[in-house]
């Protein structure tokens, strides 16, 4: 799958194998569109925050949600947008 970022901490060459890393909580959960669609596998509220496993593309990914707006926690079995914060990927080559 393709991602685009705006410029990686090192650099990188066309066609080279690399890991994206992405802290969980610089991912956002959204009711419609993202960059990717996801299933809700676990969630958890815990007051401040809510905890997810989110299944994107046969992977899980670990997401926290600080943003005191959001009053729905997402239940498994539901889909969501994940939408990145394009300043917080990392590049890692492999």
């Amino acid at each position: 799958q393709t991602v685009t970022i705006p410029k990686p901490d090192k650099p990188v060459n066309v066609g080279q194998r690399v890991r994206l890393v992405v802290r969980p909580e610089a991912i956002a959960v959204v009711d419609r569109g993202g960059q990717y669609v996801g299933i809700v596998r676990w969630a958890s509220y815990l007051g401040n925050v809510v905890e997810y496993q989110i299944e994107v593309a046969g992977q899980n990914l670990a997401v926290i949600d600080t943003d005191p707006r959001h009053t729905v926690i997402h239940p498994p079995g539901h889909e969501v947008g994940v939408q990145f914060l394009d300043d917080c990927i990392y590049v890692l080559p492999e």
